[in-house]
């Protein structure tokens, strides 16, 4: 039985690629996720065929054994989405930022994972033309990122099945 972070990363990951708006302007190698069995690590260096690339992180998480009943967990994960462009341009950022809201918002405040997704949120979102220097490499190019955190709810049942 898969996890349910695995579940909701690997459920952002296919609802960007299908969104037409995205995968318009991003060629599938190019969206790198750590759940995907073939990861091994990050690029070292990318050329402009490698960009815009994307690397969807897990980052904070919250596990709230007894929510708002003693009969659901209540569970919160961030996963941050990295955008490494070409240059300095910001129209493609801004695009693909928009592409990002839109493909999530079609896909719904459960992102179709109805009874464990409650909803989700994007929050911390930057354009970075100056820093993060690990996701330039060495470059002059913009990089843009923002935290998705996900909602969820399992029952008393759901989780003792695991």
């Amino acid at each position: 039985m898969i996890d349910p972070f695995t579940q909701v990363s690997q459920r952002i990951a296919t609802v960007l690629q299908a969104y037409p708006g995205f995968s318009a302007l991003v060629n599938p190698g190019n969206f790198r996720q750590m759940t995907q069995a073939n990861f091994t690590k990050f690029a070292e260096n990318i050329s402009t065929a490698d960009t815009p690339e994307f690397v969807l992180l897990q980052t904070g998480f919250n596990l709230k054994p007894f929510g708002s009943t003693s009969q659901k967990a209540e569970l919160t994960q961030a996963f941050q989405l990295i955008q490494t462009a070409n240059n300095l341009v910001v129209t493609p950022v801004n695009k693909l930022k928009f592409a990002i809201f839109v493909a999530l918002f079609k896909a719904g405040d459960t992102l179709g994972l109805d009874g464990l997704v409650m909803n989700w949120e994007i929050t911390g979102g930057l354009d970075d033309a100056w820093g993060q220097k690990e996701w330039k490499r060495d470059a002059l190019r913009w990089v843009s990122h923002c935290t998705i955190v996900v909602q969820m709810d399992m029952g008393v049942d759901q989780l003792l099945a695991y």
